[in-house]
């Protein structure tokens, strides 16, 4: 069964459940960007919201859970590392100051809106230091799942 998140009550429920995600983590992360080619080669382009990545966690204390974020606006992939607590939170203020849009903001650490500032930025990269894994899109759900090959 999957679980939206649409609302805080959604983000607060999904943080219970994950414990935070507290000793988790990363199995898989998958990046798809809603493009393809036909058969007579078409090139077939996305629309904003047509991409997509999925996430697969998992955690002694929860087990495993799959986690699809659509319309990616910005994601970054570090070292998957011992995750010690994730944050989830909505956002109104990534998209510049004319923008009233709502993202979903996830990262395996915590998100600091300075480093991106009033828009989404890709900021300086120090590859001798693990890097957190952000994703920033319009929407998420996510399910525990039994193995990864479930669908």
């Amino acid at each position: 069964m999957w679980n939206e998140i649409n609302t805080d009550n959604d983000i607060e429920n999904f943080m219970n459940h994950t414990r935070c995600m507290h000793d988790a983590v990363i199995i898989s992360l998958e990046y798809i960007s809603g493009c393809n080619v036909k058969e007579n080669a078409t090139t077939v382009f996305s629309f904003e919201d047509g991409n997509a990545v999925r996430l697969v966690a998992g955690s002694c204390w929860f087990g495993k859970i799959e986690m699809i974020f659509s319309g990616v606006k910005y994601f970054c992939s570090g070292r998957s590392t011992d995750i010690w607590e994730c944050s989830l939170q909505f956002r109104r203020d990534l998209l510049g100051r004319t923008s009233d849009e709502r993202l979903i903001v996830w990262t395996d650490n915590f998100f600091n809106p300075e480093i991106f500032g009033t828009k989404i930025e890709l900021g300086a990269i120090d590859l001798k230091k693990p890097a957190d894994t952000h994703i920033i899109a319009y929407k998420l759900k996510w399910r525990f799942i039994n193995n990864i090959e479930e669908d």
